[in-house]
Protein backbone atom coordinates (compact mmCIF):
# COMPACT_ATOMS: atom_id res chain seq x y z
CA UNK A 1 0.00 0.00 0.00
CA UNK A 2 1.13 3.38 -1.07
CA UNK A 3 1.68 5.60 2.18
CA UNK A 4 4.33 8.51 0.48
CA UNK A 5 5.26 10.01 -2.70
CA UNK A 6 8.58 11.48 -2.92
CA UNK A 7 8.65 14.45 -5.67
CA UNK A 8 11.45 16.18 -6.96
CA UNK A 9 10.81 19.91 -7.15
CA UNK A 10 12.03 21.81 -10.35
CA UNK A 11 10.87 20.10 -13.42
CA UNK A 12 8.73 17.40 -11.74
CA UNK A 13 5.81 19.80 -9.82
CA UNK A 14 6.97 23.38 -10.76
CA UNK A 15 7.96 24.50 -14.29
CA UNK A 16 10.63 26.99 -13.38
CA UNK A 17 12.28 26.64 -16.65
CA UNK A 18 12.17 30.53 -17.01
CA UNK A 19 14.28 31.48 -14.61
CA UNK A 20 16.72 28.05 -15.02
CA UNK A 21 19.65 30.43 -15.31
CA UNK A 22 19.56 31.66 -11.43
CA UNK A 23 19.18 28.31 -10.69
CA UNK A 24 22.16 27.29 -12.54
CA UNK A 25 23.79 30.00 -11.15
CA UNK A 26 22.27 29.41 -7.88
CA UNK A 27 21.22 32.84 -7.66
CA UNK A 28 18.52 31.62 -4.88
CA UNK A 29 17.35 34.64 -4.33
CA UNK A 30 16.72 36.14 -7.42
CA UNK A 31 14.95 32.89 -8.33
CA UNK A 32 12.66 33.37 -4.98
CA UNK A 33 12.14 36.85 -6.58
CA UNK A 34 10.70 35.45 -10.00
CA UNK A 35 8.46 33.07 -8.35
CA UNK A 36 5.97 34.46 -9.77
CA UNK A 37 7.59 33.40 -13.32
CA UNK A 38 7.24 29.74 -12.46
CA UNK A 39 4.09 27.40 -12.11
CA UNK A 40 2.77 24.08 -11.33
CA UNK A 41 2.37 21.67 -14.40
CA UNK A 42 -1.05 21.17 -15.16
CA UNK A 43 -2.51 18.63 -13.02
CA UNK A 44 -0.13 18.96 -10.42
CA UNK A 45 -2.62 21.06 -7.82
CA UNK A 46 -5.53 18.24 -8.28
CA UNK A 47 -2.81 15.58 -7.65
CA UNK A 48 -1.26 16.87 -4.54
CA UNK A 49 -5.14 17.62 -3.59
CA UNK A 50 -6.00 13.55 -4.16
CA UNK A 51 -2.86 12.90 -2.52
CA UNK A 52 -4.25 14.78 0.38
CA UNK A 53 -7.22 13.53 0.72
CA UNK A 54 -6.35 10.10 0.41
CA UNK A 55 -3.80 10.91 3.31
CA UNK A 56 -0.81 9.91 1.45
CA UNK A 57 2.11 11.62 2.62
CA UNK A 58 4.09 14.59 0.27
CA UNK A 59 7.71 14.54 0.50
CA UNK A 60 9.86 16.98 -1.85
CA UNK A 61 13.34 16.12 -2.32
CA UNK A 62 15.07 18.56 -4.21
CA UNK A 63 19.36 19.63 -4.88
CA UNK A 64 18.02 23.10 -4.20
CA UNK A 65 18.37 25.21 -0.97
CA UNK A 66 15.87 24.88 1.29
CA UNK A 67 15.14 28.64 1.60
CA UNK A 68 14.15 28.68 -2.62
CA UNK A 69 12.33 25.19 -2.37
CA UNK A 70 10.21 26.28 0.97
CA UNK A 71 9.63 29.44 -0.80
CA UNK A 72 8.80 28.43 -3.82
CA UNK A 73 6.07 25.84 -2.38
CA UNK A 74 4.62 28.12 -0.27
CA UNK A 75 4.18 30.65 -3.30
CA UNK A 76 2.66 27.60 -5.37
CA UNK A 77 0.70 26.26 -2.77
CA UNK A 78 2.10 22.97 -2.88
CA UNK A 79 1.32 20.83 0.54
CA UNK A 80 4.30 18.47 2.26
CA UNK A 81 5.21 16.85 4.68
CA UNK A 82 8.96 17.16 4.17
CA UNK A 83 11.16 19.22 2.43
CA UNK A 84 14.84 17.54 2.02
CA UNK A 85 16.65 19.94 0.92
CA UNK A 86 20.22 20.04 -0.57
CA UNK A 87 22.12 20.85 2.74
CA UNK A 88 20.16 17.91 4.58
CA UNK A 89 21.53 15.33 2.89
CA UNK A 90 24.18 14.25 0.31
CA UNK A 91 22.52 15.03 -3.05
CA UNK A 92 21.34 12.85 -5.55
CA UNK A 93 22.48 10.66 -7.30
CA UNK A 94 23.10 9.68 -3.64
CA UNK A 95 20.22 7.97 -2.29
CA UNK A 96 20.74 9.73 1.03
CA UNK A 97 17.90 12.73 0.38
CA UNK A 98 15.34 10.05 -1.01
CA UNK A 99 16.09 7.68 2.53
CA UNK A 100 15.98 10.97 4.98
CA UNK A 101 12.35 11.83 3.45
CA UNK A 102 11.26 8.50 4.30
CA UNK A 103 13.05 8.45 7.82
CA UNK A 104 11.31 11.78 8.49
CA UNK A 105 7.36 10.79 7.11
CA UNK A 106 7.95 7.44 8.62
CA UNK A 107 7.31 5.48 5.53
CA UNK A 108 8.79 2.38 4.68
CA UNK A 109 11.30 2.10 1.02
CA UNK A 110 8.20 -0.41 -0.34
CA UNK A 111 5.00 1.75 0.83
CA UNK A 112 6.67 4.54 -1.26
CA UNK A 113 6.73 5.84 -4.88
CA UNK A 114 9.55 8.49 -5.99
CA UNK A 115 8.17 11.24 -9.29
CA UNK A 116 10.93 13.04 -10.84
CA UNK A 117 11.90 14.22 -14.40
CA UNK A 118 16.18 13.94 -14.32
CA UNK A 119 18.65 11.15 -14.15
CA UNK A 120 20.34 11.94 -11.00
CA UNK A 121 16.75 11.30 -9.21
CA UNK A 122 15.99 7.94 -10.65
CA UNK A 123 19.65 6.82 -9.71
CA UNK A 124 19.15 7.93 -6.00
CA UNK A 125 15.35 6.47 -5.83
CA UNK A 126 17.03 2.83 -7.31
CA UNK A 127 19.67 2.81 -4.89
CA UNK A 128 17.07 3.83 -2.58
CA UNK A 129 15.17 0.79 -3.64
CA UNK A 130 11.73 3.53 -4.22
CA UNK A 131 9.91 2.38 -7.57
CA UNK A 132 10.33 5.56 -10.20
CA UNK A 133 8.51 7.00 -12.48
CA UNK A 134 9.26 10.20 -14.91
CA UNK A 135 7.65 12.84 -14.77
CA UNK A 136 6.18 12.45 -18.47
CA UNK A 137 4.29 15.81 -18.78
CA UNK A 138 8.10 17.60 -18.30
CA UNK A 139 8.98 18.22 -22.44
CA UNK A 140 12.51 17.72 -21.10
CA UNK A 141 12.21 14.43 -19.16
CA UNK A 142 15.68 13.05 -19.16
CA UNK A 143 15.62 10.12 -21.99
CA UNK A 144 18.75 9.05 -19.91
CA UNK A 145 17.32 7.86 -16.74
CA UNK A 146 15.97 4.82 -15.87
CA UNK A 147 12.20 4.53 -14.66
CA UNK A 148 10.11 1.63 -13.11
CA UNK A 149 7.73 3.64 -15.24
CA UNK A 150 6.53 6.96 -17.07
CA UNK A 151 3.69 8.84 -16.05
CA UNK A 152 2.26 10.76 -19.43
CA UNK A 153 -0.13 13.03 -16.94
CA UNK A 154 0.00 13.80 -12.95
CA UNK A 155 -3.39 12.03 -13.16
CA UNK A 156 -1.87 8.39 -14.38
CA UNK A 157 0.02 8.71 -10.42
CA UNK A 158 -3.59 7.99 -8.93
CA UNK A 159 -3.92 4.78 -10.45
CA UNK A 160 -0.92 3.44 -9.53
CA UNK A 161 -2.21 3.99 -5.54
Amino acid sequence: MIRAVLFDLDGTLLDTSAIQSYRTARKWKQCVVRATNTKLFDGISVLLEELVRHKIKIGIVTTSVSYYADNLCRHHSVPLDTLIAYHDARPKPAPDSFLLALEKLGVSVADALGVSDDLPDSVALHAAGVKSFGAGWNPALNPEAKWDGLLKTPADLLSLL
